[in-house]
C-alpha cells in the first residue's frame, strides 16, 4: 500500500502541475461528479466521505469565500498553526494555493490527498491498515477540519459521518447533484454526542453551552432579537466563538441541517455580536453565506430557530414584531460600521415570523384560523373582536386573524364584538393542517336597503320588466308596501336575510328570500305572472357574499347566496369556480354556502338552478383573490414616522425583471398583487435610506402584510475588482511561462484578458490563464469585462530570472512559479532533498 510521508522538506517538494485525472464528467448534469470521483480514487479516499466535508463546509458551492481561519475554496482547505492543509495539499497535489483557492477541481483533489495522508497516520498509530472499516476515517476528518479544539474537531466529524449516513442531494444553478447510500457503518468510530458539553444552557433546545469568552457580565433590558449569518460553517463559528482572539460572541448559534441550537453565552450576560446594540438584544447567528440562501437557509434551521426566538421574546417581554426582531443589516449604521447586511435578502422574514407567531405548536395538532371582517369584504377587518372556540378565547388585532393550535376534531368557532352581529361556523381540525373560517360581523345599529320592482312577467322576453304592476303588495317581517304606477318599493332594514312575499289579485303569489347587507342595496326584482297561466317564471339565484368585482384578501372564503322560486323552494344549486366540475349545493331557507378556495387573480363562479316546472336561471359572479404583499414603510425602530415616495420592487426569486414597482402613499403604506403564489424578492429604497431588501413567501391562502423599517444611511456596495491571485505581485519566476489565476468581484465576468491572452472562467469570478514571460521584468495586465458591461483592471509586476535555468536543467530544481529572498532557497534545498532521495530510492528499487 502506498504510504504518504509527512515531513517539512515535503512542502515545497512538488511544484509541476499535473493534469488532474477524470476531468471528465460523469454525470451529465454534474460538472463536479467526475472531479469527486476521479480524486476519491487517485487517492483512495472513500467518495461519500469526500462529499460529505463538501455539504458540511460549503453546501458543495463552488463560490470562492474564505471561511474562519482564513480557510479556502468548496472544501474549505484551512491554514491552521498546527496543520496547514492548504501547505499540504498544495506539496500533495503540485499546485499552488492560488490555484486551490479559485480552481474547484484543483481544491477537492487537495483535500483528498490531505485526508489519505492524516489517515495513513491515524491508522499507522492506531491500527492495522488492513480490514478497513469507513468509520475509520473518522480521526482523520477530525484532523482536517484544522479546529484546536478537540471537541469542535470531534463536532465536525460527526457532522460529517452523519451526513454521509443520512445523505443529500444538491440541485441548484449549477447543476451539481449528489446522491449519496444511507450505511450504518459509517458511524462506526463517530462517538455518540462527541460534541456535547456538560452544561446545558438557559434555552431548553440547547444541545449544549460552550462558554465563549468573548463577552460582558450582566445586560440592560432586552429590546431586540439580532438575527446573524455565520458567513462560515456550525463548527467553525462555535470554534471562532470560543477564540479569545476573535473578540465576538453570540449568544446562540444554530446549524442549518437540523437546527441544532448550541448556546455560547448566557442570557443573563452580554455576547458582543452588534456593537452598540449588544446591551439590549439576544444575538443568534445561522450557519451559512448569504450569497447561498437556498443551500442553508433549511427549513429545519428557520423552524428550530423560530423557537428559539418565541421563546427568548416570551422570556424577556420583547415585542414579536419586525421592529424588535431585526436582521444584522438593520441596525443603524453608527452600530455597524462594517457595513454587515446579513442575513441577506435570501432570509423570508415572512416565513420565519409566521413560525414565531405561531411557536409552541404541537406538531400533532392543527391550526384553526381566519379573518373577521365586515361589510361584506374581507380586507375590511374588525379589531377587538373576541374569537371563542372550547372555552379558548383570541382578541382579534388590527389584521382582524384569529388563530388556535388545536388537536384534531370538529370545533365551532363564536365571534362577539359590542354593537355587531354575532356569526359561528364550524369546522374539523386535521394535524400538522390549516383550516379557515373567516366570518362576517357588521354593526347592529346599521341598516341595508332592500328594493326592487314588480313587474308583469314576459315568457316571450323574460328579461322585459317595462310593464311595471301599480297596487302590489310587498311584504317583509310584517312590513307592508303597495307599489305606485311605477311598481317601485323599497325597505330600510338590518342585515340579515329575510322572506319577500309579493301579491296581487288576478296574479300568482310570488315568493322569494334576500339578504340585505349593511350599508348596501339588494335589489329585489320580481315578476309576477298571472293566474291562469303556466308556471314559466324562473327562479332567482343571487350571490350575496363575496360582492360583484370584489377584490379579497383571503383565498379560503364560505361563498353565500340566495336561491328560491315564486312557487316553491329550490332545493339545491349546482356552483363552479373557474370552470371545474359542477358541486351540488343545498339550499335551506332560501339560502346557500359552500366552502372555496379562490385562485390568485380572477375568479368566476357560476350558480344554476332548476325549478319544479323545469325552469332554469343561473348567475355569474366575477371576483379577485387580490395575492400579492401590503404593507407600510416607516423609519426602523420609529413606526410612527412613515415614508411617503419610497420605491417598492417585487420580482420572483430569481426572475431578471421586477413582476410590479409601486411608490408608497402619504402614509408609507403599499401594495403590489402577484398573480401566483412562492418566494419573492422584496425592495426597497428611498433617498436617504440603506436599500432593504428581503424574500417574502406570498401565500396562496392571504394577502402578505410585511412592513418595512428603514434605516438612515448610503448603500455600502462591492466595488468591482479584478485581482490576481498567482503569481504574487514582484515575484521572481523561473520559467518563460506562468500560469495565473485570479478573481473577480462585484460583478459577474463575461471575460477575461490577460496580457492579451483570453483567460478560461473556472466558477465563482475564477479565472486562469497561461501566458508567455520575457527575461527580466514583466507587467502581467488583467482586464475583466462584465455581463452588464462592467469592467475593471489590475496590473502586477514579477521577474522572469535567467540565473535558475542551469539548475533548472540539470534537475536539480523543479519547474516551481515562483520563489523570491527566502522561498527560493527553501526551494532550492527542497529540490536538491527531493532529488537525492529519488535516486536513492530508485537504487534500491527491486
Amino acid at each position: 500500500m502506498v504510504r504518504f510521508v509527512f515531513a517539512a522538506a515535503l512542502v515545497l517538494s512538488a511544484c509541476t502541475s499535473p493534469g488532474l485525472e477524470g476531468s471528465g464528467s460523469s454525470h451529465q448534469a454534474s460538472p463536479l461528479e467526475a472531479e469527486f470521483t476521479a480524486a476519491a480514487r487517485e487517492y483512495q479516499v472513500p467518495v461519500q466521505v469526500l462529499k460529505s466535508i463538501a455539504w458540511v463546509s460549503t453546501r458543495v458551492s463552488p463560490a470562492s469565500v474564505d471561511g474562519p481561519g482564513h480557510a479556502i475554496g468548496l472544501m474549505q482547505l484551512s491554514a491552521a498553526e498546527d496543520l496547514n492543509v492548504q501547505v499540504r495539499a498544495s506539496a500533495l497535489t503540485g499546485v499552488s494555493i492560488g490555484q486551490l483557492k479559485v480552481d474547484s477541481r484543483a481544491n477537492i483533489r487537495g483535500a483528498a490527498a490531505v485526508l489519505r495522508e492524516l489517515f495513513e497516520r491515524s491508522a499507522a498509530t492506531n491500527s492495522s491498515l488492513h480490514d478497513v472499516e469507513p468509520g475509520d476515517w473518522y480521526p482523520a476528518v477530525a484532523l482536517y477540519s484544522g479546529y484546536p479544539q478537540l471537541d469542535i474537531a470531534a463536532s465536525f466529524a460527526s457532522d460529517v459521518f452523519a451526513t454521509v449516513e443520512r445523505g443529500f442531494q444538491v440541485n441548484n444553478a449549477d447543476g451539481f447533484v449528489v446522491l449519496l447510500p444511507t450505511a450504518a457503518q459509517w458511524k462506526r468510530h463517530a462517538p455518540e454526542n462527541s460534541h456535547r458539553a456538560d452544561a446545558l444552557g438557559d434555552y431548553p433546545g440547547s444541545v449544549a453551552f460552550s462558554q465563549s469568552p468573548n463577552y460582558s457580565v450582566g445586560h440592560g433590558a432586552y429590546d431586540f432579537v439580532v438575527v446573524h449569518t455565520m458567513q462560515g460553517s456550525y463548527a467553525g463559528s462555535r470554534s471562532w466563538f470560543l477564540s479569545a482572539a476573535s473578540n465576538v460572541s453570540a449568544h446562540y448559534i444554530v446549524r442549518s441541517s437540523d437546527g441544532e441550537i448550541t448556546q455560547m453565552v448566557s442570557d443573563s450576560d452580554t455576547a458582543w455580536h452588534a456593537q452598540c446594540y449588544n446591551g439590549r438584544s439576544i444575538g443568534i447567528e445561522h450557519e451559512g453565506y448569504i450569497a447561498d440562501p437556498s443551500r442553508w437557509y433549511t427549513d429545519a434551521m428557520y423552524t428550530e430557530s423560530a423557537k428559539l426566538t418565541a421563546w427568548l421574546t416570551t422570556r424577556h417581554g420583547i415585542p414579536r414584531d419586525r421592529s424588535h426582531i431585526i436582521g444584522h443589516g438593520e441596525i443603524v449604521p453608527s452600530c455597524n460600521t462594517n457595513g454587515h447586511t446579513d442575513p441577506g435578502s435570501g432570509w423570508n422574514w415572512t416565513k420565519y415570523m409566521s413560525l414565531i407567531t405561531g411557536g409552541g405548536t404541537t406538531p400533532t395538532n392543527g391550526t384553526f384560523t381566519g379573518a373577521i371582517y365586515t361589510g361584506g369584504n374581507t380586507a375590511n377587518r374588525v379589531q377587538g373582536a373576541v374569537v371563542t372556540i372550547n372555552g379558548m378565547s383570541v382578541t382579534t388585532g388590527v389584521d382582524g386573524l384569529f388563530t388556535f393550535s388545536l388537536p384534531p376534531g370538529s370545533y365551532t368557532a363564536n365571534v362577539t364584538k359590542s354593537g355587531y352581529t354575532m356569526n359561528s361556523v364550524v369546522r374539523t381540525v386535521a394535524a400538522n393542517a390549516v383550516i379557515w373560517g373567516s366570518m362576517e360581523i357588521n354593526p347592529t345599529s346599521a341598516t341595508g336597503t332592500l328594493s326592487g320592482k314588480v313587474f308583469a312577467f314576459n315568457a316571450a322576453m323574460p328579461s322585459d320588466m317595462s310593464t311595471a304592476i301599480t297596487g302590489a303588495v310587498v311584504t317583509v317581517n310584517s312590513m307592508n308596501v303597495t307599489t305606485a304606477a311605477d311598481g317601485l318599493f323599497t325597505f330600510s332594514l338590518p342585515p340579515g336575510t329575510y322572506t319577500l312575499q309579493v301579491t296581487k289579485s288576478g296574479y300568482v303569489t310570488s315568493t322569494s328570500t334576500r339578504t340585505v347587507t349593511s350599508a348596501q342595496t339588494t335589489v329585489a326584482d320580481t315578476g309576477l305572472s298571472t293566474a291562469s297561466s303556466a308556471d314559466m317564471v324562473p327562479p332567482v339565484i343571487t350571490f350575496t357574499f363575496p360582492q360583484s368585482q370584489a377584490r379579497l384578501e383571503i383565498a379560503n372564503v364560505t361563498l353565500r347566496g340566495d336561491a328560491s322560486d315564486d312557487r316553491g323552494a329550490l332545493a339545491s344549486v349546482k356552483v363552479s369556480l373557474n370552470g371545474a366540475a359542477e358541486v351540488d349545493v343545498p339550499v335551506t331557507s332560501g339560502q346557500f354556502t359552500l366552502d372555496a378556495r379562490l385562485v390568485p387573480g380572477l375568479n368566476q363562479i357560476v350558480a344554476k338552478g332548476v325549478d319544479a316546472a323545469g325552469n332554469q336561471a343561473s348567475t355569474t359572479l366575477v371576483c379577485t383573490f387580490a395575492a400579492g404583499v401590503s404593507g407600510v414603510v416607516s423609519v426602523q425602530g420609529d413606526a410612527a414616522t412613515k415614508i411617503a415616495g419610497a420605491s417598492v420592487e417585487l420580482r420572483a426569486v430569481g426572475a431578471a425583471t421586477p413582476l410590479d414597482t409601486v411608490t408608497t402613499a402619504a402614509d408609507g403604506s403599499f401594495g403590489i398583487d402577484a398573480t401566483t403564489a412562492g418566494d419573492y424578492l422584496l425592495t426597497v429604497k428611498a433617498n436617504g435610506y440603506i436599500t432593504s431588501s428581503q424574500t417574502v413567501t406570498v401565500s396562496a391562502d392571504q394577502r402578505v402584510t410585511v412592513n418595512v423599517g428603514l434605516v438612515a444611511g448610503t448603500d455600502m456596495t462591492e466595488a468591482p475588482s479584478v485581482s490576481i491571485v498567482e503569481p504574487i505581485a514582484d515575484a521572481t519566476i523561473m520559467t518563460d511561462t506562468v500560469v495565473v489565476y485570479g478573481a473577480v468581484k462585484g460583478f459577474d465576468a463575461a471575460e477575461v484578458i490577460v496580457n492579451d491572452v483570453k483567460a478560461e472562467l473556472i466558477g465563482a469570478g475564477g479565472f486562469t490563464v497561461t501566458i508567455p514571460l520575457v527575461a527580466g521584468k514583466n507587467d502581467i495586465t488583467a482586464v475583466a469585462h462584465g455581463t452588464a458591461s462592467q469592467s475593471a483592471t489590475v496590473t502586477i509586476s514579477v521577474t522572469r530570472s535567467e540565473v535558475t535555468h542551469k539548475l533548472m536543467a540539470e534537475g536539480v530544481i523543479g519547474s516551481c512559479q515562483s520563489v523570491s529572498g527566502g522561498p527560493m532557497m527553501l526551494a532550492l534545498l527542497a529540490g536538491l532533498l527531493l532529488r537525492r532521495r529519488s535516486t536513492r530510492d530508485s537504487a534500491s528499487t527491486v
